[in-house]
């Protein structure tokens, strides 16, 4: 049902633009639903400059329907139009991070990560808001994994 671009055509000017008009019509529409603001996409596009970071984008038909951007190969910063959430999914499975931020009201998402073997790490070192939001704090989610013999292992 969707196709994507790939990584190596990133266009800094297209596709960055595609991604900020993404967020900002998703928060004129509920800004509940959005999982990375606009200020927080133009401040990770200071990364553009270092070759850690990977980004792919998710059309349906002409539609950008959602993105990922995964810096050093473990930390995934993503979005999804609420009318493709089902998109989280192969987002994960491109990225296999072990590191994402999700909203604590988005159920539907920490649903999906945790079937991705990711879980809440109380402990992570998140920012939070400090004030004059309503729509709930991050979470922060990090893979969980077993060793033989049983045991989680922390990533």
């Amino acid at each position: 049902r969707y196709y994507s671009r790939k990584e190596a055509n990133f266009n800094v000017d297209g596709d960055l633009s595609e991604l900020l008009r993404l967020e900002q019509e998703l928060w004129r529409e509920d800004p509940g639903s959005v999982e990375c603001t606009f200020g927080q996409v133009a401040f990770w596009s200071a990364q553009l400059l270092d070759d850690d970071w990977t980004a792919r984008l998710w059309y349906d038909g002409d539609l950008l329907v959602g993105w990922g951007w995964l810096t050093g190969g473990t930390e995934l910063e993503w979005e999804v139009r609420p009318s493709h959430r089902e998109l989280l999914d192969e987002v994960l499975d491109w990225a296999e991070p072990r590191e994402v931020l999700v909203r604590a009201t988005h159920a539907d998402a920490i649903e999906r990560l945790r079937a991705h073997g990711l879980e809440h790490d109380p402990a992570a070192p998140w920012m939070r808001s400090s004030g004059g939001w309503d729509g709930g704090w991050l979470v922060g989610f990090s893979l969980a994994a077993w060793r033989r013999g049983g045991g989680r292992v922390r990533h």
